[in-house]
């Protein structure tokens, strides 16, 4: 099949065949992938893999470019102090972060952070069926396309050659993590055959394995990161009834879907409440919790703070459970 450009987005890829056909869509089942959250890695890559034998792609040199909804990410200007906000930020799991820092000029530096996890699954699912990673490069990596508008019908050979900047290449940073279940069976392979090297290969082993983390000293500054927010159509909720009065979920869920609010699920909290509260998830748009909170507020006393939500712990974006106490 050649080359061909295949680009990520937050619930989506298109895949470029090239100049004269229309890329091809893969909307991502939402039942495997929601707001970036892997919740069936065997289905995701079980679906992309049917997808690519539906659309003959198949033993081709692919090249993976990140769309800026895939990322989180901030652009930095000049020298900030240490801070590890950034990463606390990410709402995603830190084993499933993959990091990416490219200065763009003398004053202007990217810090990128993405789910690695549902990266490595969408390569499985292309090596299926006898694809290549040329390379992966976010949207950043072409100074033509740092708004994050990447056009696929007009992204060809000469285009990468000439304009990505190259040190922004994922694949080629890390190659070690995307191979690295490979290297603890090597060195158990060596370690059996050679015994008493062991002794000698087991530090480095371990040096390898666990590198020297940097001092406080040496850490640099991380600011806040741009969130990729959800549109407010697509936020839903579930409500969970906490307030001991039986039917109390469905009456609010009514409400709330007279307000044109999507909820998802409704249910019985593990235990009672005072006051009602509202969990997000950091994908929520502040001015949608303000909304919901302000409508809760006709009714319920409401907690003044929205707490934050886990992702893995709900399906929806915010979880309201309903408190005891009602709105004088």
């Amino acid at each position: 099949m050649g080359k061909i450009y295949i680009l990520i987005a937050r619930d989506h890829l298109k895949v470029a065949l090239g100049e004269s056909a229309p890329p091809l869509l893969f909307p991502f089942p939402t039942s495997t992938v929601q707001n970036l959250e892997l919740i069936d890695q065997i289905g995701f890559e079980k679906a992309l893999t049917q997808f690519c034998e539906q659309k003959g792609i198949s033993h081709a040199h692919c090249t993976l470019l990140l769309d800026e909804s895939f990322l989180f990410w901030k652009k930095m200007e000049g020298n900030v102090p240490p801070d590890d906000a950034f990463f606390n930020m990410v709402p995603l799991p830190p084993d499933h972060q993959g990091q990416k820092q490219v200065k763009i000029d003398e004053k202007t530096t990217i810090l990128a952070v993405y789910n690695s996890s549902m990266l490595m699954s969408i390569e499985r699912a292309l090596f299926a069926k006898g694809n290549k990673i040329a390379g992966i490069l976010p949207f950043f990596a072409f100074p033509a396309f740092e708004k994050g508008k990447i056009d696929l019908l007009h992204i060809d050979e000469s285009t990468v050659r000439k304009q990505a900047r190259f040190d922004t290449d994922i694949l080629s940073l890390n190659s070690s993590t995307h191979h690295m279940p490979l290297i603890p069976l090597i060195i158990l392979l060596v370690l059996i055959m050679l015994g008493g090297a062991g002794i000698v290969l087991l530090p480095r082993y371990n040096k390898l394995m666990n590198p020297a983390q940097p001092s406080p000293q040496q850490k640099k500054v991380l600011p806040t990161p741009t969130i990729s927010y959800l549109n407010a159509a697509d936020v839903r909720i579930e409500i969970q009834n906490g307030s001991g009065k039986a039917g109390e979920a469905a009456k609010l869920k009514a409400v709330l879907e007279a307000a044109h609010l999507t909820v998802s699920t409704i249910g019985n909290a593990e235990n009672e409440i005072k006051s009602t509260r509202i969990a997000t998830k950091i994908s929520v748009p502040p001015e949608v919790i303000a909304a919901l909170s302000k409508k809760l507020q006709e009714q319920y006393v409401v907690d003044s703070q929205s707490i934050p939500l886990k992702e893995g712990s709900s399906s929806a974006d915010i979880l309201i459970t309903i408190g005891q106490e009602r709105a004088q």
